[in-house]
């Protein structure tokens, strides 16, 4: 389910699909807009800057076997990272000159759907 999670959203970037992107990011930006007194838009339209602006933009296939669950707040948040470098997503993309970027979401277990927190 969590990969299921993770390509959904991989997806929507490949797709340039900002609506189904702020759909999936819905939960975390309206907690991050609170803390920040921001909006939620806001604040998810510039978590995808590099997606709406970024001519270059071009989602890396996933190898799922390079990553691994690290589980969090008593077992309450999860989310996948690179076996080797714990700083990599799976939801890598390059800007062009060969700059990788990506997002990296926290995930809760909601209603039997992994549902981005943060």
């Amino acid at each position: 389910l969590l990969q299921q999670a993770y390509q959904e959203v991989w997806q929507a970037m490949q797709n340039k699909d900002i609506k189904k992107l702020k759909q999936l990011f819905a939960y975390s930006g309206r907690a991050f807009a609170y803390v920040t007194s921001s909006t939620e838009d806001k604040v998810l339209n510039e978590h995808f800057v590099d997606i709406t602006n970024g001519a270059n933009f071009k989602m890396q296939p996933i190898n799922w076997q390079a990553y691994e669950a690290n589980i969090m707040n008593k077992g309450r948040m999860v989310r996948l990272v690179n076996k080797s470098d714990f700083d990599f997503s799976p939801l890598l993309y390059s800007r062009g000159n060969n700059a990788l970027a990506g997002l990296a979401p926290f995930f809760s277990l909601i209603n039997g759907r992994f549902v981005i927190v943060i």
